[in-house]
């Protein structure tokens, strides 16, 4: 992968046809942390640890499927991937 330019918040850079379908590929597994990896507390006891690791859970969750989302859109219009004559080095 090569830097082509870079402009404010645009970057464009030149991928091989392979490097294309690797990130592709690599993309759709992200993010990998399972949700129940995290908790709020190791050594909870109270009766509402419970609810809170639930609520912690569900939040996660929601807050992992708009993160694969947010990955996947840059991604999806067909301006974001052209073919365009390779330069010479």
């Amino acid at each position: 992968m090569r830097l082509v330019s870079r402009k404010d918040d645009e970057f464009v850079f030149a991928l091989t046809a392979q490097e294309k379908g690797l990130m592709l590929t690599l993309l759709r597994f992200f993010p990998q942390v399972p949700v129940a990896h995290h908790r709020l507390n190791q050594t909870a006891s109270s009766p509402a640890a419970a609810e809170n690791q639930r609520l912690l859970e569900d939040s996660l969750t929601a807050h992992k499927a708009d993160d694969k989302e947010w990955v996947a859109t840059p991604f999806m219009g067909p301006h974001d991937f052209s073919r365009s004559q390779a330069a010479t080095i």
